[in-house]
């Protein structure tokens, strides 16, 4: 025996509503399904959120700690090098910079189809803190050595004042590689590495709320790093004389640079290791990076 045409029709408009209702019902007045247990929260936010939440903001002080210091650095020494001037900025931007950024990128694309994130991850960080420490400990001290100060006069002598750029360049060669790899670390740690991790870790409604706070996180490690390099700087003026006061507060803020660096890779690896991370839907194929992927 079938329904009367104006009983399916109710029993229709009375679906729709309830999926409606459901529909509408705001994230708020949610409840835990029977038999599931509600999250553990600490001032309204759940734990397993705060353990994501928590090491990235720590993750991005160190970066821009760093970054901030090696800012101040590099302005000083590649003004203040023998044989150097303010002029070799801009041409180390346009001939230096750019083709290692455009190398970097090449070379990152390869990397990551076949590396796996957290391969790629420490892959392209620790060249960075192995460069600062090495440049704070070693090629600084040896700067006189290793640094052609004659062969540069000569070439430039050779090539005339058109080629005094590349001719600066040349003559310290260590320092320019110094400027270069603090540029690159703003570009590559603060906005491939850490702006990538943070997105695979978090979920949209965690972005909405928390990243506006990283913000604080940089002005807090604006303050401090100041402090630290105006701390070294006041500590070269009490040396005695015969004393290379720059050197020892060189070596002292890559010490912190590395200290730094070995701590944002721990970070990342207790995050990997004891934070769940979000579901998300996989491919059934690893796509391979093109270069405009890559880009």
């Amino acid at each position: 025996m079938t329904k009367p045409q104006g009983f399916v029709s109710k029993d229709r408009n009375l679906h729709v509503c309830k999926a409606e209702a459901a529909a509408s019902a705001s994230p708020a007045d949610e409840q835990p399904l029977l038999g599931e247990p509600e999250q553990p929260k600490f001032l309204g936010i759940e734990l397993v959120t705060l353990k994501k939440i928590i090491p990235l903001g720590l993750m991005f002080f160190c970066i821009l700690f760093n970054y901030i210091i090696l800012r101040d650095t590099k302005a000083v020494l590649s003004v203040t090098a023998q044989g150097s001037s303010a002029e070799i900025i801009p041409f180390s931007k346009t001939w230096v910079y750019l083709p290692m950024a455009i190398g970097f990128m090449l070379l990152y694309r390869k990397l990551a189809n076949f590396l796996s994130k957290k391969a790629l991850f420490y892959t392209v960080i620790v060249p960075f803190i192995a460069f600062f420490g090495a440049f704070g400990f070693v090629l600084y001290p040896l700067s006189n050595y290793i640094h052609p100060q004659e062969f540069a006069d000569k070439l430039l002598n050779v090539l005339g004042p058109r080629f005094l750029g590349p001719c600066a360049i040349l003559r310290i060669w260590s320092i320019c590689l110094f400027y270069i790899m603090d540029e690159l670390w703003g570009s590559v740690v603060i906005f491939v590495l850490f702006w990538g991790f943070a997105t695979q870790i978090t979920t949209v409604d965690d972005a909405k709320k928390f990243y506006l706070l990283f913000g604080l996180g940089a002005n807090i490690a604006l303050i401090f790093s100041g402090r630290t390099v105006k701390y070294f700087s006041m500590m070269r003026k009490i040396l005695g004389r015969g004393v290379d006061g720059w050197a020892i507060s060189l070596k002292a803020m890559m010490s912190i640079v590395v200290v730094m660096g070995l701590a944002i890779c721990g970070l990342y690896w207790w995050v990997n290791t004891s934070v769940p991370l979000p579901t998300r839907s996989k491919k059934k194929e690893k796509l391979k990076m093109g270069i405009r992927r890559g880009a």
